[in-house]
């Protein structure tokens, strides 16, 4: 029984197939992996880290960042390369990074900073409810909505920067809510929140003073904490 062949098995073209390749393959060298960009990098960047300020600095080095699939190696393994700092972090639970690998350890460091983006794009993305941000000490359980009833958002009290907060910000929020109590509450223990606030509310009416070896009994009990406690700023 005779079979026909497939024409592109031919001769003409297994070697149009090849050249074609050779084209690719050529053209992909000679742009230095930008054939296959997604997009620009971050340009965003304060100190210099590998030699470079920022992504963007790599001039298209994909193997900066980027593993083969036969190495051993991951992306995170790249980025701990300049970002040394971050590389202790995670081996430490109480910092940020060690916080977030302990809760998440199949987390990568591109889940939370995602690249090309763009030159302006922000190399921090994540959303508040995946955060464990109890370990910050300070929880979330008691701030499912703002002020105006809509869903907290990073940006609502980290203004800047994720790594920093203005204490302005509870202020702020909660004289929206109840302006005379704040008021008051302000003057009694000043503006330090988080002295004595930990997101749990535990430090409120419903304390129980009875866990400490301090026991309130007798005319103790029903006592404001500030009848005590004068001029108190914090828990310690």
């Amino acid at each position: 029984m005779q079979t026909n062949r497939l024409g592109c098995l031919s001769g003409t073209g297994i070697l149009a197939a090849l050249i074609t390749a050779l084209v690719i393959a050529g053209y992909a060298y000679a742009r230095g992996g930008l054939m296959y960009n997604p997009g620009p990098l971050s340009t965003q960047g304060d100190q210099i880290l590998g030699g470079v300020s920022s992504h963007a600095e790599t001039g298209g080095e994909c193997a900066a960042c980027h593993v083969a699939p036969w190495e051993s190696v991951t992306m995170a393994d790249r980025c701990t390369v300049c970002h040394t700092d971050i590389s202790e972090q995670m081996r430490e639970v109480a910092t940020m990074h060690g916080t977030v690998m302990h809760a998440n350890p199949n987390l990568g460091c591109r889940h939370c900073h995602p690249e090309h983006r763009g030159a302006d794009a922000s190399l921090t993305m994540m959303e508040a409810g995946s955060f464990p941000h109890e370990g910050m000490g300070f929880s979330l359980n008691g701030h499912p909505l703002t002020a105006a009833r809509e869903p907290f958002t990073c940006d609502d009290c980290h203004h800047d920067d994720v790594k920093t907060f203005a204490l302005d910000t509870c202020d702020t929020c909660h004289r929206q809510m109840e302006l005379a109590f704040m008021t008051a509450h302000t003057l009694s223990f000043g503006s330090a929140c988080l002295d004595c606030h930990d997101g749990v509310d535990r430090f409120n009416e419903n304390f129980d003073h009875n866990v400490f070896s301090f026991k309130l009994t007798g005319q103790h009990v029903g006592l404001a904490c500030v009848q005590c406690h004068i001029n108190a700023r914090g828990l310690g």
